[in-house]
């Protein structure tokens, strides 16, 4: 399926999905069994300013963790989730039973280049399984600062005509913000996944 990620909507509808404003770092469907491989965006209409898509190579975040980390996250799992309705975490405490979800381990293995890579983002997962809160969440937010890392970030600025692709299992990816008002239209459509694994 293609499909438009854009800011117009029709008669107070969207038109597309993930609006206006900036969308945090995330692996695209990894609230999914099988997430996909890839994304493929092609760029329509683009605004005169911001909205950049910021890529953060995973590898090299996984590289970078001290080893004692590397062994303390080795075997754990995380819940990622995702409520098409909110552009922030989902909440744990409220009913998710009815929310996109599936549990992955925090550092997967490419299925086609056997390197190990960390899979965690702000956006979607929301707790470690089998762990108090607190020690969980200690433990993500140490992950996350990844994002902060500018050796292993890379904004891609658009211009119309564009083609981006990303593998969604090494990559993960975040929206900047940009003026309210202009139209921003990207073509998405995705490339079918096999399931991972560490």
């Amino acid at each position: 399926a293609v499909h438009l990620v854009t800011n117009l909507s029709k008669d107070g509808k969207p038109l597309g999905s993930f609006g206006d404003g900036e969308v945090w770092f995330h692996h695209d469907g990894s609230f999914k069994q099988i997430p996909y491989a890839a994304t493929v965006l092609y760029g329509l209409s683009v605004t005169s300013t911001g909205g950049e898509t910021v890529f953060a190579n995973m590898y090299m975040a996984y590289d970078r963790l001290r080893n004692d980390l590397k062994i303390k996250i080795e075997k754990l799992k995380g819940l990622n989730i995702y409520d098409y309705a909110s552009t922030g975490r989902v909440s744990l405490n409220k009913d998710i039973s009815g929310i996109n979800q599936w549990i992955h381990p925090l550092v997967i293995r490419h299925p086609d280049t056997g390197r190990k890579a960390l899979y965690v983002s702000p956006l979607i997962t929301a707790r470690v399984e089998g762990l108090p809160p607190v020690e969980g969440d200690a433990i993500l937010e140490e992950l996350f600062q990844f994002i902060k890392d500018e050796e292993i970030i890379f904004q891609h600025k658009w211009a119309a005509g564009d083609v981006v692709i990303m593998d969604n299992r090494c990559i993960t990816h975040a929206r900047k913000d940009f003026p309210a008002g202009e139209t921003r239209m990207l073509r998405r459509t995705m490339v079918m996944g096999k399931k991972i694994s560490n």
